[in-house]
Order: structure tokens, then sequence, then C-alpha cells
């Protein structure tokens, strides 16, 4: 009876382990992709088989809820223009008005471009408006295509990687138009001023043409809530600086929009490809 037993023993102890092995066989599949793809290509991540980034990216358009292989959420290639139509309630002040509320618009546009581990980006602003409340007429400040045209600045960071559910890091945007870094007057618009010339109505009665330096400052928080599509808070603002006019009641002072809120909603939508801002305008009529 006791040689039964011991043997009765034996055979579970040699179950066991079988099964133990055969679970530490299978652990490699729940590897996530975003794990292959910072394992890259030849190495290996926790429980997976070294697979490369470029493998593990889904691109635009694509369902990306799911890896194909392990079920587990997969790595989105975040290349691809991505478009939002901001607005938000706004202080606006200038020469002669004083401050005043108002309600400011942009339309942004953020083209992503993969090269290797590195994401480049180009923000690039295709629509800015601010509109005075109550009275529209108090200051009317436009900024034609010339001016639009040169809104865009370059971005560079490292691929962040990201699957649905994750936050994106945005770099934090600084644009300048008409004036350099020092403060100095730049003639972006080549039409021979200082600065850009932006075309301002004071009160509806005294119109006359600004030689401005722009600043505009964009900050944004977002995160992937599916494969096309952002959303989170951001603020905008917008300064200039007055070097001159065509009329001599305004040759210096300051103009500035700044948003009444630091969390401004926004969604941004992926469209694929390089996207221009004259297409983007369609889809924010």
């Amino acid at each position: 009876m006791k040689a039964i037993s011991i043997a009765v023993a034996l055979t579970i102890l040699q179950g066991c382990s079988g099964a133990g092995a055969a679970s530490d066989r299978k652990g490699g599949g729940g590897a996530s992709a975003r794990d292959a793809a910072t394992a890259g290509s030849g190495g290996t991540s926790a429980g997976g088989s070294g697979t490369a980034a470029k493998d593990a990216s889904i691109p635009p358009g694509h369902d990306a809820s799911t890896s194909a292989d392990s079920g587990a959420s997969a790595v989105i290639d975040l290349s691809g223009t991505w478009i939002s139509d901001v607005t938000a309630e706004a202080t606006e002040s200038g020469p002669i008005i004083g401050a005043t509320d108002a309600n400011l618009e942009l339309v942004f546009r953020l083209v992503y471009k993969k090269s290797g581990d590195t994401l480049n980006g180009t923000y690039e602003i295709c629509k800015l408006t601010s509109v005075t409340t109550p009275n529209p007429k108090t200051l009317v400040v436009t900024f034609p295509p010339a001016v639009i045209a040169t809104l865009k600045t370059e971005t560079s960071q490292p691929d962040p990687l990201v699957v649905v559910g994750d936050a994106v890091p945005i770099p934090d945007i600084t644009l300048l138009s008409g004036i350099d870094a020092s403060g100095k007057p730049v003639d972006a618009d080549m039409d021979s001023h200082p600065g850009v010339t932006l075309p301002t109505s004071l009160g509806g009665t005294l119109s006359l043409n600004g030689y401005i330096g722009v600043t505009v400052k964009a900050k944004f928080v977002s995160t992937l809530t599916d494969v096309d599509t952002l959303e989170g808070t951001g603020t905008v603002s917008a300064d200039g600086l007055i070097f001159g006019s065509d009329n001599p009641l305004l040759n210096s002072g300051t103009i500035s929009i700044v948003p009444k809120s630091d969390h401004i909603p926004f969604t941004a939508m992926r469209l694929a490809g390089d996207v221009p801002c004259s297409e983007v305008l369609t889809h924010f009529p």
C-alpha cells in the first residue's frame, strides 16, 4: 500500500511540473504590441519574440483596437494630418478701445511624419479670427491669406508609441510672424512694411493697415480616443506688437487675445496624408 501511495504522489508531481512548463511556454503570447515595438528587431520583450515597431504600428483609417496575433492593444502610427476647430471666449485688448470680450476661433492642422524613431510635425494655423462682443465692430483685425501662410512651425519628438486610450504628447507651440525672437520687426509677408500688414478697424469708424509682429502660443493635452481621433483640452493666445500703420493715429502699442480658460475643449480628427489648409477649411465651413 505504501508503494502505491508513493507512485501516485510521483505521478501528481510530474503532472504539475508539466503543466507549469506548458504555462511558461504560452506566457509569451500576452505581450502587448507596444512591448514588441519597444523591443525592436532582433530583441525580446517580456514574453515576446522581438517584433519591430513598424510591424506593430497601425496606419490611419485601420481598426487598431487589438493586435491580430495576441489580442493586445496595438501601437498606433500617428502619421497623417490632424485637424481641429478650436473656439473659446476671450478678452481682446488694443489701443483706443481698451479691453472687451471676444469670441476666438482657430483652425489648425498638425501634420505628423515618422522618420525612424522620430515623429516630425508641421503645425500650421489655417484660420484665425476674433469677434468682439457685444459689438462686433469694436475691434476687427483681419489676417489675410499672405499672413496666415506665415503662421506655421516645425516640431520634432521621439515617437511616443501610443495605443488607443493613451495620452498623446503634443509639443508646446510658439509661432512668430512679422517679428523675431528678440522682438525686432521682420517683413514676413514681403510687402515692404515692417512686420506683417493686418487690416484693422476700430469702432467701425477708423480703418487702417497695422504693421504688426504676431506671436501665437498654443498648448494642448490630448488622449487618443480611437485610431483617428484626439480629444483633450488646450489654450491658445495671440499677441501683436504694433510697429506702425498707414494712419498717424496708430504708431505703436499692443494687441492681445487671451482666452478666459486654460482648458478649452478640443477634438482633432485625422486625415490621411499631408492635407493642405485649403482642404482642411472645407471640413469647418
